[in-house]
């Protein structure tokens, strides 16, 4: 039984067992995060191990903001690729303004090689938890990185998704913008 499910039924004290017996037989991996100086630090729970603990964080937001999607993340995703997280033939990635312009660049390049433009969509979502102003320059900078992806690539930063996930306006490859709704209709299935 899924230890959601024993929470959303109120059985607080068997999910916090479970949950107990699970990472006692290390199926699911406990670590700490305090995102900023100040205030409470996060518990993060995972069915892989945790080795950038805000990434995490930041891309489970992401994730959540669309709820009726199930996202596979860690060890379930398509392997040649290593998204953050995937659904079906979508594909998200977080950008956290760490990467070079090369590591990107190869990123995309692989992108290109295992994808079908015409059945995959690739999601690239912005956060800078340091300036959350520089963000929207990282969108047009990766944007710029990324034209072998552009086809089936749309961008955002995060706070602009926050606002309202299924009207946000995502940047296609040209820089047009378009919807969650409009990207979902391009693709079959």
């Amino acid at each position: 039984m899924r230890i959601a499910n024993l929470v959303y039924d109120g059985d607080y004290k068997k999910a916090q067992y479970c949950l107990q017996q699970a990472r006692q037989k290390r199926k699911i991996h406990h670590t700490t995060v305090r995102l900023r100086d100040y205030g409470r630090p996060f518990d993060l729970l995972s069915g892989f191990r945790i080795s950038k603990p805000e990434h995490e964080y930041f891309t489970t937001e992401a994730c959540d903001l669309f709820p009726n999607v199930e996202w596979l993340r860690g060890y379930d995703v398509q392997p040649e690729l290593r998204p953050d997280a995937q659904a079906g033939r979508m594909f998200l990635e977080l950008d956290m303004n760490t990467e070079k312009k090369e590591t990107i660049r190869e990123k995309f390049k692989n992108y290109k090689k295992h994808c079908d433009p015409a059945k995959d969509i690739l999601l690239v979502v912005v956060h800078d938890a340091d300036w959350p102003s520089r963000s929207e320059k990282r969108v047009e900078n990766l944007m710029k990185w990324g034209d072998s992806v552009g086809e089936f690539a749309a961008y955002i930063t995060l706070e602009a998704l926050k606002k309202d996930p299924l009207k946000a306006s995502w940047r296609d490859g040209s820089g047009s913008g378009i919807t969650m709704g409009t990207i979902l209709g391009k693709k079959p299935g």
